[in-house]
């Protein structure tokens, strides 16, 4: 059986798709020109926050200009192939947080957490598509659940591109 090509997009139509009624509840990413769905799941989401909350809190006793988010949109000017949504991200700015649309280049730090159900190659593909397009720092956790879906271990391992 032949598989059908994948369609590639860029950014301007991943926008123009974002905008019509069968998308609109869903979260979807642009990889390397290819839409992927992220479906995070409670514990998922859970950790996310919890992530951002230390996070938020470092940058604020540290008096440090920049701003902490979860799920937000990251695309880059000079990559039109590329449409992130990291689970954790954090700009470093004095820049007021952007409204509308996505932030316009690829956050200074973005957390990725790898669901069991996943594979490897999944969370490392677009880890490495933020690495390469200038991002400073990548991190992934792997969340190992037991029988009783309970954390049992969350390594990370940081890549330093910079």
């Amino acid at each position: 059986m032949a598989q059908t090509p994948i369609k590639l997009i860029t950014t301007t139509e991943l926008e123009s798709l974002l905008q019509t009624h069968q998308t609109q509840e869903r979260l979807l990413e642009l990889v390397h020109g290819e839409v992927v769905e992220k479906t995070p799941t409670e514990i998922h989401g859970k950790l996310a926050a919890l992530i951002a909350y230390f996070f938020l809190t470092f940058i604020r006793n540290g008096n440090i200009a920049a701003h902490v988010g979860v799920e937000v949109r990251h695309e880059a000017s000079d990559d039109p192939y590329n449409s992130r949504i990291p689970d954790v991200s954090i700009r470093l700015t004095n820049q007021p947080p952007m409204i509308s649309g996505a932030v316009p280049m690829f956050p200074d730090l973005a957390v990725e957490i790898q669901s069991p159900r996943h594979t490897c190659q999944l969370t490392y593909n677009p880890m490495e598509s933020l690495s390469s397009s200038g991002l400073g720092h990548t991190c992934c956790l792997f969340l190992a659940l037991r029988k009783q879906h309970h954390m049992q271990q969350i390594p990370c391992q940081v890549d330093q591109t910079h």
